[in-house]
């Protein structure tokens, strides 16, 4: 197992921070301080940011791998009430008609405006088309 890995840990597919990073959109990178991949993240952020790609990085003390994904998880509360998380998640600037699918307009501040309609989930009907 390892030597699969060790051949393919410097593949861009694997780990994004060995790929090429012009031409990438904007990047939300969040890190967890109980994370094992924390330092890398911090990396990949650091090298967006230095090669010119819009990049938010928020990172979180007390948070772990996969607390988003944690429903019931205090940290996990705590990031949804964060200003700054709701901000950075929720309503990002739309910088890009090329990546603001969902966002189809943006308001003065830059920041899209989504409709409750593009939030709303499909029937089993409409997924079927």
């Amino acid at each position: 197992m390892y030597r699969t890995f060790a051949t393919k840990g410097m593949d861009p597919d694997v780990s994004p921070l060995f790929g090429v990073s012009k031409d990438l959109p904007p990047a939300l990178v969040l890190t967890a301080e109980f994370d094992i991949l924390r330092d890398e993240g911090i990396q990949y952020a650091m090298k967006l940011k230095e090669e010119g790609v819009p990049c938010d990085w928020k990172h979180y003390k007390r948070a772990f791998h996969g607390v988003c994904n944690m429903p019931y998880s205090l940290v996990r509360r705590d990031m949804y009430v964060d200003k700054d998380f709701v901000l950075l998640v929720q309503v990002r600037p739309c910088t890009s008609t090329k990546i603001c699918v969902e966002n189809k307009k943006c308001n003065s501040q830059g920041y899209g405006e989504m409709s409750a309609e593009s939030l709303k989930t499909p029937s089993p009907d409409e997924e079927r088309g």
